[in-house]
């Protein structure tokens, strides 16, 4: 009998609670494991329907028989949520079916009210609590995300109607972020989680950690304060490599000449070694720092093996998607955009569907240079799949040397992010369109003087679009 009970338990924890399932799921396993009779858990339903019957005449201030569908159904999911967070209060799974049977539907609900009240309440301190020590950062995902869109949460959120429902505009990224749970259950984990990347990104100044936004933003010719990127990503992956350098000084910059140096140790060790370094450099992160809060060790420990995971992927192919190099400013700054706007979507399907119905190719490029009016337009044109085969092939041979550099700047763009680029000795690229396929292809069957100028405009110049 033991056993029997060890194995019921076991399988009932392998429900996951938090998405409106787990009840479900619960008295569909009581009736296979014989914990449950099928007439029970029919009865159980009907208190279930008599909880939503009295929650719509609420919903529809006596009007219940006006609801539609989709407004049931989601009151109901809302209700079997708000069981299930109730049997999160009992910590073994195999007493569940037990709490059901000696409470029944309609204790374990108001129960489970009780409980979901009180976890907003809690939820929301800590969220304020978030809100006021939150990193003088100017990013506006990271911004909004905590003035509106949280906070939009707790205005919004039904216990009664929506318990499950999520309904914010969530922007801003997490490094360890489960979206397979909803409602309060979800925001309670995302302001956790937040809090503790706040944490760890606080033991850096906010000079080093601006400067580091910077060089990405530099790097990926893109506005950083814009982006959706995760700060405390780049800082813990930043400082396991200064780390790895033995630089303990928390400035988190890192030159290409010690980039190399990081590139050639690694490229050196087995991935059983890799996982090996790894573990000292994560135990060092945390030394260093001195910290000592077991929730942030936990969480930095969790995200150790997301680390070593995309570092086994990536280190022999891209290790620059970990490491921000410090960027030289030395470089020509060129603006490659003419005055004109870039066309508005409905202008842009209409050429791309005249494109497609031309009758040869030379119609085709006619086209396009004929209403091309910016570089913007031109790429995705070339991205709207209304070219093939070698009419790309065709189109490049009718652009100038700096428009090839251009495109070639995109294609290109991982390798000349740290390097002077050699283009016929690229590797590993990862051209995923066929526009790219073709110009990479046509890019390096051009004429040595030629593929000398182009190389040279683009290791020379920062072309922004």
């Amino acid at each position: 009998m033991k056993t029997n009970h060890i194995m019921k338990s076991l399988k009932l924890e392998n429900e996951k609670i938090g998405t409106s399932q787990y009840t479900l799921s619960l008295m569909a396993q009581g009736i296979h494991e014989g914990l449950l009779q099928p007439q029970r858990v029919r009865d159980y339903q009907q208190d279930v329907l008599e909880i939503l019957k009295k929650l719509l005449v609420k919903y529809t201030f006596g009007e219940s028989s006006s609801v539609k569908v989709e407004v049931a159904e989601n009151i109901m999911c809302s209700i079997y949520y708000v069981m299930d967070l109730y049997f999160t209060e009992i910590e073994e799974p195999g007493k569940h079916v037990a709490q059901l049977k000696d409470m029944g539907v309609q204790k374990v609900y108001e129960e489970g009210l009780a409980y979901v009240h009180k976890m907003v309440e809690t939820c929301k301190a800590h969220y304020e609590s978030v809100k006021e020590n939150r990193l003088a950062l100017d990013m506006i995902a990271y911004q909004d995300t905590i003035t509106d869109g949280l906070g939009q949460f707790f205005k919004l959120y039904n216990v009664l109607f929506g318990a499950h429902d999520t309904m914010c505009n969530i922007d801003y990224p997490l490094a360890i972020d489960d979206m397979g749970i909803e409602g309060i259950l979800y925001i309670k984990q995302y302001v956790e989680h937040l809090d503790i990347e706040n944490t760890v990104c606080g033991y850096f100044s906010l000079d080093h950690v601006e400067r580091l936004l910077e060089n990405y933003g530099d790097m990926y010719k893109i506005a950083y304060k814009e982006a959706l990127i995760n700060v405390f990503e780049l800082i813990v992956n930043q400082y396991i490599f200064c780390l790895m350098l033995d630089n303990t000084n928390r400035e988190l910059q890192i030159t290409k000449m010690q980039y190399a140096v990081i590139e050639k140790e690694l490229s050196l060790l087995q991935d059983h070694q890799v996982n090996r370094l790894v573990d000292d450099l994560f135990d060092r992160f945390v030394l260093e720092l001195e910290i000592s809060e077991s929730r942030v060790i936990q969480y930095i420990n969790r995200y150790k093996e997301k680390f070593i995971h995309q570092l086994l992927q990536n280190r022999k192919i891209n290790l620059a998607y970990f490491i921000i190099v410090e960027q030289e400013k030395s470089k020509k700054q060129v603006v490659l955009m003419d005055n004109k706007e870039k066309m508005d979507d409905e202008t842009f399907k209409k050429l791309v569907e005249s494109i497609i119905d031309c009758a040869t190719w030379e119609d085709k490029i006619k086209l396009i240079k004929e209403n091309m009016t910016s570089l913007v337009d031109f790429v995705d044109v070339l991205k709207a799949d209304c070219l093939f085969d070698d009419e790309y092939t065709k189109l490049y041979e009718t652009i100038e040397d700096m428009e090839l550099a251009i495109l070639g700047k995109i294609i290109y763009h991982d390798a000349l992010r740290l390097e002077q680029v050699d283009i016929m000795n690229l590797e590993h690229l990862q051209l995923e369109e066929p526009w790219q396929w073709y110009l990479d292809d046509y890019i390096k069957q051009l004429d040595r003087e030629r593929l000398c100028i182009v190389t040279d405009f683009m290791n020379e110049y920062d072309m922004q679009m």
